[in-house]
């Protein structure tokens, strides 16, 4: 695959700040949410190892941080998948503009 098609391929997140709490020190941001959803416990039906493979692509790429995470377009779809398949605890606005904004991507 050449560079180009490598960069066209690269699907890039801004690593916002929400209001939500995330600890006693700061507030969660959009690699946080993402890593939450990603991050989980193993289900009752196993995980493939392909599907173990690319959380970790993804979880690499959270734990670089930044104010810019870059995925390949598959990853993003994953992750917008998780988005809207998880079940949050919490009810709050920034979770629905976090989806939303995933979504539009």
């Amino acid at each position: 695959m050449t560079e180009e098609k490598q960069n066209d391929n690269r699907k890039i997140v801004e690593n916002k700040e929400t209001v939500i709490p995330f600890n006693e020190d700061r507030k969660a941001n959009y690699a946080d949410l993402i890593k939450s959803i990603v991050d989980l416990p193993m289900p009752k039906e196993g995980l493939s190892m392909d599907t173990m493979r690319k959380n970790f692509q993804i979880l690499d790429i959270i734990e670089k941080g930044g104010e810019q995470l870059v995925f390949t377009s598959e990853q993003l779809d994953i992750i917008k998948n998780n988005v809207e398949n998880s079940v949050w605890t919490v009810q709050h606005k920034d979770l629905v503009l976090f989806a939303d904004y995933i979504n539009s991507l």
